[in-house]
C-alpha cells in the first residue's frame, strides 16, 4: 500500500510585511484556521416529527496559531509585538511541505511566553482570522 502521508517538517508560517512575506523563526508547531458554521433554528409549528430544524448560517474561520522557541527581541518577537500593540490586521500564509499554501487575514489575539528555569524558552501566538481562507495548490 502506498500512502501520501507526510510529516510537518519544512512547514512555515509567514506574515506579510510590505510586499513580501516574513517567515516566523523557530516555529515547531502550527495550527491552521479551523472553520465552524453557526446554526440558526428555524423550527415551526409543522416541523416534521416534532423535531427542531436548523439551517447553516455564517462561517467563522476561527484562529490560527504557532508555537515557537522564544528569542527575546528577535525579528519574530518584534513583528508579533508590533502587530499585537497596533491591533492591525495582516495577511498571513502557512506553507506545507508539499507547497500547498493557506492564506488569510488575521490579527494577533494573544501572545504568551514561557521562561522555565531549566528548559528552552517558548512562545505561543494566536491569530484571529477575519474573512476568507484561501488554499492554493503547490507549484
Amino acid at each position: 500500500m502506498t500512502t501520501l502521508a507526510d510529516i510537518g517538517y519544512d512547514t512555515s508560517f509567514a506574515i506579510k510585511v510590505g510586499a513580501s512575506f516574513v517567515v516566523l523563526a523557530e516555529v515547531y508547531e502550527v495550527t491552521p484556521p479551523e472553520v465552524s458554521v453557526d446554526q440558526v433554528e428555524v423550527t415551526h409549528f409543522k416541523s416534521p416529527g416534532r423535531s427542531r430544524e436548523y439551517i447553516a448560517a455564517l462561517s467563522d474561520n476561527g484562529t490560527a496559531s504557532a508555537s515557537m522557541n522564544y528569542v527575546p527581541n528577535s525579528a519574530t518577537d518584534q513583528l508579533i509585538e508590533t502587530l499585537l500593540t497596533s491591533g492591525d490586521t495582516a495577511e498571513m500564509q502557512i506553507t506545507y511541505p508539499n507547497g500547498v499554501t493557506v492564506t488569510f487575514d488575521a490579527f494577533v489575539a494573544s501572545y504568551s511566553k514561557a521562561i522555565p528555569v531549566a528548559d528552552r524558552m517558548t512562545a505561543d501566538v494566536s491569530f484571529k482570522v477575519t474573512g476568507d481562507v484561501v488554499m492554493a495548490a503547490g507549484a
